[in-house]
């Protein structure tokens, strides 16, 4: 549960432009060591020190109530950017769930998993049970998954090829579309994510050497275990980290306009297709 809270922000500051954080800290910083000079004058002049504490607090709340309304004007040009990049963001999201939501549905569909913890849960045994010269007896693409996945008809190791270059793709995409929006957490987020040690893995996977190397270490080529370690999960902190970002800029959005986004939600995707469509 730990790892879905670390990444939590309460006030929703990483949304806002690192510019304008510099211009907040800037002006605190001022108007701070102006206190404090007027504070020592009273040492000196008691009626100067009063007179100048009264004409900073009339500059202050002039300033800070004009860069609130400036801040809101910003932030309004930015809605409809935002309202893309989230959408773009729920597309990551989705992609990055949909090889394992077809994995939970052949292998574990006996497990709970509602929520973001429920997966962290389940991952090491989804990874125990996965045999990857199978198929999938279950496919399914849907929104918002990204269109380039196809699972069906191919063994589960061929579909992990698929899926890793259908998320990286999706990823550079997106960074190269929106490199002059992007914010520094958010970035840092989706590099983590492209550096990770399962992608890297998931290339190994699918080398041709590799099978050789694996049954030469004694290990069972037929196992999604033998090239995925179930105990390393830091890429799933990263996904929680977009997801948790994403309903933080959705409560942004949602202060300007309505948001025509709907947030990936674990409970509702990885619902089998036959409970889903009441068969």
């Amino acid at each position: 549960m730990s790892r879905v809270k670390r990444y939590r922000t309460d006030d929703g500051r990483s949304l806002v432009p690192m510019r304008l954080r510099f211009y907040h800290y800037n002006l605190q910083i001022v108007f701070a060591i102006c206190l404090v000079i007027a504070l020592l004058t009273l040492v000196l002049d008691k009626e100067l020190s009063i007179n100048l504490l009264t004409e900073i607090g009339g500059v202050a709340l002039t300033v800070f109530v004009i860069n609130n309304i400036l801040d809101r004007k910003e932030r309004q040009k930015r809605i409809s950017i935002d309202q893309r990049i989230l959408r773009e963001l729920q597309y990551i999201i989705a992609s990055y769930y949909s090889i394992w939501k077809h994995v939970y549905w052949e292998y574990a569909p006996e497990l709970k998993l509602n929520s973001e913890s429920d997966f962290i849960n389940a991952y090491p045994e989804l990874i125990k049970r996965t045999k990857i010269t199978t198929q999938f007896e279950v496919v399914s693409i849907q929104h918002p998954e990204s269109w380039e996945l196809f699972f069906y008809n191919r063994i589960i190791k061929d579909c992990f090829e698929n899926y890793h270059s259908t998320l990286i793709k999706s990823i550079q995409t997106f960074i190269n579309d929106f490199k002059i929006y992007i914010e520094p957490e958010l970035l840092d987020i989706l590099l983590s994510i492209l550096e990770s040690q399962y992608l890297r893995d998931l290339i190994v996977m699918n080398q041709d050497a590799t099978a050789s190397y694996i049954v030469e270490l004694e290990q069972d080529p037929d196992k999604l275990e033998s090239f995925l370690k179930p105990e390393s999960i830091k890429h799933i902190d990263h996904i929680v980290a977009l997801s948790i970002y994403s309903k933080t800029l959705y409560s942004v959005i949602e202060q300007f306009r309505k948001v025509d986004v709907e947030l990936y939600q674990i409970k509702k995707y990885f619902i089998h297709p036959s409970k889903q469509f009441g068969r």
